[in-house]
């Protein structure tokens, strides 16, 4: 080595020990070590009490195994009380809680009471249940504020030009296209130090409604796109927007005024639902969520004996009807999810429960309508066979009627009345193996959310589903073992 190189060296050595040494004084991910916390294994409380709305879906999640099988259409409890105490409609009073019908674990109160702005509630929950196979009382309590004042004072639409045009409450507004469709909304609000965060919810319509397919979106994507896409689901008919936490900036507010930009408005009849929260609800977003991602927040909750949220919020809404014109590019909802159902082969929940609209819109002409007209028509007492297209040939006229005897049987609990549902009842609730009449009946009684006391074909679709597809799960071996003490004669509790 030469005493030119050796001094290189040297130099080298000294300029880059300062940059060294303060690098390992920087903060980073390197300089983290998450702390050993034990992971809370019991219930999780999600409640809300929304101003001038009935009490409803405060609801009550167990957490499951990883081996186990979801079972939200059956309580998971043995008993509950859930009970509120406030000012309901001007009473302060404590309103005992029900559960929901299709949904047992979410709680409801009586309709005609409901909670009022600027007023403080108070949740007691006594909750008995099997945690880990041992029965356990769990007692849960919380305290929400629902917000003193907030409503939303003015509305401006934009325009094509650039400017804005001040809105009142059912107005109609013009849909704008690229490159102005990314001007915004704008909804000035009026609230109290009361309010501490906030969100929106875009209500449209899915049956007569669409969207301007010519935005910011579909130029974006355009190159990858054989065709231009929806920015919302056909199947559904709400979408929320990003939740703020009213935080302040150089005397601005972020909730003074609430931007939503043109091109996610879908057109004809929307409703636009503004939420305004208290601090529990901001410590939940941005603590608890937060913690999900990142264990360097630690989550909070203000549900005393357990987890989760018990949240006061005040609401307003607006509507407007979203126009276009003929220069516009315009795809409506209906045609989209038809196209899309088609594609799946009406497979999923969505397009099922979408079928009904869709085939009562079109005058039950199409194939896929044809099983769910003949299962109308025999509700009603009615002849079927001219609902059939009069050149379909026998196998496929035999074909829609006996879909359409399926459906029908399944329905109505394989009336005795109607000779052809002896076949379908012998495979679907008599047969000890899988068959496409299970597997058909199995799905009627999901998407009708397992409800076994009103629908008692899903009781006895319930036993051969839990032993056939061998589900593993607590609450719903429960249910099966309470139905056959009930039910005795069931022959699929005999197998």
């Amino acid at each position: 080595m030469t005493i030119t190189s050796k001094r290189i060296i040297k130099l080298l050595s000294a300029s880059l020990c300062p940059v060294i040494l303060s690098s390992c004084l920087l903060q980073g991910p390197w300089s983290y070590t998450p702390e050993e916390e034990e992971a809370y294994r019991g219930i999780y409380t999600l409640a809300y009490l929304i101003s001038d709305r009935p009490v409803s879906s405060l609801c009550f999640k167990r957490l499951l195994a990883l081996n186990e099988s979801m079972s939200e259409d059956f309580a998971f409890y043995d008993s509950a009380t859930v009970k509120v105490s406030g000012e309901f409609s001007g009473i302060d009073t404590t309103i005992t809680l029900s559960p929901e019908s299709s949904s047992p674990n979410c709680f409801e109160g009586p309709s005609d009471l409901k909670p009022s702005k600027g007023e403080s509630y108070s949740l007691v929950a006594d909750i008995v249940w099997d945690s880990s196979g041992t029965k356990v009382k769990s007692h849960f309590s919380a305290k929400a504020n629902i917000p003193s004042v907030f409503s939303i004072q003015h509305v401006f639409a934009p325009l094509a030009s650039g400017d804005f045009k001040e809105v009142e409450r059912g107005d109609t507004a013009y849909t704008l296209s690229y490159p102005n469709d990314f001007n915004s909304y704008k909804f000035t609000s009026k609230y109290d130090n009361s309010v501490r965060g906030g969100f929106y919810s875009i209500h449209y319509d899915n049956i007569s409604g669409g969207e301007n397919t010519d935005n910011s979106v579909n130029q974006m994507l355009k190159d990858f796109l054989d065709s231009a896409m929806l920015v919302y689901s056909s199947l559904d008919s709400i979408v929320n927007g990003g939740f703020s936490a009213n935080i302040s900036f150089d005397d601005i507010n972020s909730l003074d005024t609430i931007f939503i930009p043109s091109y996610t408005v879908p057109l004809t009849n929307v409703r636009f639902f503004f939420y305004a929260t208290d601090e529990a609800f901001v410590d939940f977003e941005n603590k608890t969520l937060a913690s999900a991602e990142d264990p360097r927040i630690k989550a909070e909750s203000n549900v005393e004996g357990g987890a989760g949220l018990f949240s006061g919020i005040a609401v307003d809404t607006f509507s407007l009807y979203i126009n276009y014109t003929e220069d516009d590019k315009t795809q409506f909802y209906s045609s989209s999810a038809v196209s899309h159902c088609r594609d799946t082969s009406w497979s999923t929940k969505a397009c099922r429960q979408y079928l009904p609209t869709y085939c009562k819109s079109s005058n039950y002409k199409t194939d896929e309508c044809f099983a769910l007209a003949i299962s109308t028509a025999l509700e009603n007492d009615f002849s079927w066979d001219s609902l059939i297209p009069a050149s379909a040939d026998s196998a496929t006229k035999e074909s829609f009627r006996n879909a359409g005897e399926s459906l029908y049987c399944l329905a109505n609990n394989f009336p005795t009345s109607d000779s052809y549902c002896s076949t379908f009842y012998k495979e679907c609730q008599e047969s000890e193996e899988k068959n496409s009449c299970k597997d058909s009946l199995w799905t009627y009684c999901a998407d009708n959310n397992w409800n076994i006391s009103s629908k008692p074909q899903c009781g006895t679709a319930l036993i051969s589903r839990y032993r056939l597809q061998n589900i593993h799960s607590t609450v719903i071996k429960k249910v099966v073992n309470k139905w056959c003490e009930e039910n005795t004669n069931d022959t699929q509790c005999k197998y």
